[in-house]
């Protein structure tokens, strides 16, 4: 209850020390911590609290309002313990102005014997009203002595995981604050300009995050509008723009071998293609043409809504590699999407002696050696494979472009991997790299985490496609659905029905793809049903994607494995179990997987009731549009950058305390400052040291 004292401290702390070097942390809580992406003491420092405790006065009994929390103190007048459906240890508090009650369940023998009639005791908790009397039950107690003080300031509170207490984390973060050493090193330039620009410096800052006074406004706090946390919001986009400047400079030191072709070959290429390019095609094919031409390695972004035909720039960038004697590693994120490329690619250069070879971690090991070696001697051209493309016995001959479809699915130490298995003459001489999404990105986003890319788009779709008609429907209409499901299987089209999970929870209501699967069997004995999910082996999720793809299979029951890639012209209708419980980018992904042929195609929302808020927001924007960057800037208001980008799954960079769409307006000033005050190399260092977990993780690529 008191302000917790200060632990010495040793004399060789910096930032970028391991949370083992603190007293007491071990690797079970090393373990903990990383599950927080807690990792070094600089990590702890920028754990911010999420609300804040008062502490700092104490309420007479009288004055607590229910449901809200007090610190109280008072003199003990009864304790007993009661055995009524649980046991329970009762004790009663009286202060002169009114009687609470403190209720614990869970108690051991050692409280009893620190209850005495007449203790003065001190306690935190929520006031609840029970049996007609104010009770706190399992308050934070501590019996009164001579030197107990009331903090001085607000109490924070952390995000925690089991094991880690509150109590842990303030003495923690209060010792670091106390430390002036190493761990607060300062930049005596750029950092200047900041302290007084925002009125605060770096450490003031975190021990106002930390450790805020009583009087100060909380709520601009825990909307990060105070200038604490305003001061470490504009140095983290800074560090976070330097990064991307400095991935975007050592680029252009590296060099590439510039990837020529004629013009007539070219048109040749195209003349392959069963259909005319469209606009947006040809220009973002034209601008990678001119990338591959030069000696410095591409670096490119490619864009495209669901269906814009993205892969087939990808075909066209290969046969330029190919024409020059150079290998393509195409990367994707699933079996199903790299199966799926593997026949795209194989049936393009059918006609030709280029060879296509599928590289996945479910191959025996036999056939992942033939593979290897005809990778290592040149013999397979080009490469399409998912995480397997990463293992350490695989060596390009002569590596030159690499295509990553869905970059956001892979951390940067595997992107960067593939760039030093090039096979180059010299370290310094890498591969192109053509980084393709379905998922649109807002201009938000791309104005911040991707400035270090060359960005093409393709904002047109192939002729004849028709857009797509979105209904959401209630899951009390289920009937009407699988009827409408018959006609259109009757009229030779295909469909798919999407489940939120593969078994039961008992947390999430989905119904589980299994049971509907047998379900439907049932309401639907003429057609032929197939179910792929993510624990099927790949022989078997191929062997269905197969059969759909080939019409043997009218509906297919599925998870979200057939989110990304997956191209069955023939299916117009998808089916979208509990849509409410999928994120706006997703239910986008999924809904692309129709529509992609000529006829009409349908999307039914079907969700249970009731509906929150947030989950009537991304129906009612999905039944509006069909634009993937509107739905991309929609996705961005509602969940933030991490979510929209995935970055709890990928190598993205993880902001602390920016949100990009929050402080979208900070960007410019970011970028004015830095016009104004380049930073020096070492300066740069410091920022990014900071802000980032290892030395050498600038940016990811």
């Amino acid at each position: 209850m008191n302000n917790i004292p200060q632990r010495d401290v040793i004399q060789s702390y910096t930032w970028f020390d391991s949370v083992l070097t603190l007293k007491g942390v071990g690797e079970s809580i090393s373990e903990k911590l990383a599950k927080l992406d807690i990792v070094t003491l600089g990590d702890v420092l920028l754990h911010f609290p999420y609300r804040y405790q008062d502490r700092t006065r104490l309420v007479p009994i009288r004055d607590t309002l229910l449901e809200n929390e007090a610190l109280i103190q008072g003199s003990i007048i009864s304790y007993q313990e009661v055995t009524n459906k649980r046991k329970q240890l009762i004790v009663t508090l009286e202060d002169g102005s009114g009687i609470i009650r403190l209720v614990f369940f869970h108690y051991y023998a050692n409280m009893l014997k620190s209850f005495k009639l007449g203790a003065l005791l001190r306690c935190f908790g929520e006031v609840k009203l029970f049996q007609k009397g104010k009770t706190m039950v399992h308050p934070e107690y501590q019996l009164v002595t001579e030197d107990s003080l009331v903090d001085s300031h607000l109490c924070p509170v952390y995000a925690s995981v089991s094991g880690i207490s509150q109590n842990w984390w303030r003495k923690i973060i209060r010792s670091l604050l106390a430390y002036r050493g190493d761990l607060f090193a300062q930049d005596p330039v750029w950092e200047k300009i900041i302290d007084e620009r925002f009125g605060i410096d770096f450490l003031a800052a975190l021990e106002k995050i930390h450790l805020p006074s009583p009087d100060c406004d909380k709520l601009l706090l825990l909307e990060r509008k105070d200038n604490a946390y305003q001061r470490l919001i504009f140095e983290e986009l800074l560090a976070h723009r330097t990064s991307l400047a400095r991935v975007r400079e050592i680029n252009h030191q590296h060099c590439a071998t510039p990837l020529l072709i004629e013009k007539e070959k070219i048109d040749a290429l195209k003349a392959q293609l069963p259909f005319t390019l469209t606009a947006g095609q040809a220009q973002a094919f034209a601008e990678i043409q001119s990338d591959l031409a030069k000696d410095k390695p591409m670096l490119r972004l490619l864009q495209g809504d669901v269906g814009s035909g993205k892969t087939v720039i990808a075909l066209l960038s290969a046969s330029i590699a190919i024409e020059n004697n150079k290998q393509v590693a195409i990367m994707a994120p699933t079996e199903v999407l790299a199966g799926q490329l593997f026949q795209q690619f194989q049936h393009y250069f059918v006609a030709s002696e280029v060879k296509v070879v599928l590289l996945v971690g479910s191959l025996k090991e036999k056939q992942k050696k033939q593979i290897c070696d005809e990778i290592k001697e040149h013999h397979a051209h080009i490469i399409v494979g998912t995480h397997a493309l990463f293992q350490d016995r695989i060596h390009f001959a002569d590596l030159g472009l690499v295509v990553i479809d869905e970059q956001h699915r892979f951390g940067v130490h595997q992107r960067l991997s593939l760039n030093q298995k090039g096979g180059q003459e010299t370290a310094m001489t890498v591969p192109h790299q053509l980084i393709m999404t379905a998922t649109p990105i807002p201009r938000t986003l791309c104005m911040s985490y991707y400035t270090h890319l060359d960005t093409s788009q393709i904002l047109t779709l192939p002729q004849g496609r028709k857009s797509i008609q979105t209904v959401a429907v209630s899951n009390q209409k289920r009937d009407e659905i699988i009827a409408r499901i018959e006609r259109h299987c009757e009229q030779n089209e295909q469909v798919y029905w999407v489940c939120a999970l593969v078994d039961e929870s008992e947390h999430l209501e989905a119904q589980a793809a299994n049971d509907t699967y047998l379900a439907l069997k049932q309401r639907l004995p003429n057609l032929s049903i197939g179910l792929v999910h993510g624990k099927l082996k790949a022989n078997e999720k191929e062997a269905i994607m197969n059969a759909f793809y080939a019409g043997e299979i009218h509906l297919l029951v599925a998870t979200t494995v057939i989110e990304v890639g997956v191209n069955v012209p023939n299916a117009t209708l998808m089916v979208i179990e509990n849509a409410e419980r999928f994120g706006l980018s997703q239910l986008h992904q999924l809904r692309g997987r129709v529509g992609r042929g000529a006829q009409q195609s349908y999307c039914v929302l079907l969700y249970q009731t009731p509906l929150s808020h947030f989950a009537k927001e991304r129906l009612m924007t999905m039944r509006s549009t069909t634009d993937g960057f509107e739905i991309a800037e929609k996705d961005l208001q509602l969940r933030g950058p991490g979510e929209v980008l995935g970055t709890r799954q990928s190598g993205l960079q993880q902001l602390k305390v920016a949100h990009f769409a929050r402080d979208f307006a900070q960007i410019p000033k970011v970028n004015q400052f830095l016009s104004e005050h380049p930073l020096g190399i070492a300066s740069q260092q410091l920022l990014m040291e900071r802000w980032f977990k290892r030395k050498t993780e600038y940016a990811k690529v």
